[in-house]
């Protein structure tokens, strides 16, 4: 089992070895300001990998899984609209072909469901001179196989107590500070 973190990186490394037409590879945050866009473009074609999202999160009695939503943007650019339309179409093909049945290194425990590909077409990145298009899925991952030492010491405790549970007010705070010290 993987984590979430490391399933993404495993989706990154299947797009720079499976797609060999991009320039640029990486992982994104998954949202997207025009200055960002301007910058990928100049990296074009760019592909970037985001979680964008995590649905379903279900304790099967023997393991944590949780339904992923997984997206992969495609950043492309040039002189024409259809020339830059039609590399983004066509990569959007090959990443496509590369996630259907993917388990990306068996980071997933199924294989990827709703597969859909979107134009994320505005005016104003056309007059860029840029494409965008999203290829999105969801796929099951154990999200149970997580270690705990791998997170910052707990620092800052604060807590509220209603002592009384039929008034409905807060009777005692505590707030603890310096614990990781």
């Amino acid at each position: 089992m993987t984590t979430i973190l490391q399933a993404r990186e495993n989706i990154k490394d299947a797009v720079e070895t499976g797609v060999s037409s991009f320039k640029h590879v990486a992982v994104h945050g998954g949202r997207f300001t025009s200055d960002e866009i301007r910058r990928y473009a100049v990296k074009a074609p760019a592909a970037l990998v985001a979680c964008l999202g995590i649905d379903n999160i279900v304790d099967t009695m023997v393991d944590l899984v949780a339904t992923m939503r997984w997206g992969i943007y495609v950043v492309t650019r040039g002189d024409s609209s259809t020339r830059r339309d039609s590399e983004a179409l066509t990569l959007i093909q090959a990443l496509a072909v590369l996630v259907k049945g993917n388990d990306f290194d068996e980071s997933a425990l199924v294989r990827p469901e709703n597969l859909r590909a979107e134009n994320i077409y505005s005016g104003g990145i056309d007059n860029k001179g840029i494409a965008l298009w999203a290829l999105t899925w969801t796929q099951d991952q154990s999200i149970s196989d997580f270690d705990l030492s791998e997170l910052d010491d707990f620092d800052t405790y604060h807590a509220q107590w209603d002592l009384d549970l039929d008034d409905d007010v807060i009777d005692a705070e505590d707030h603890l500070t310096g614990l990781a010290t």
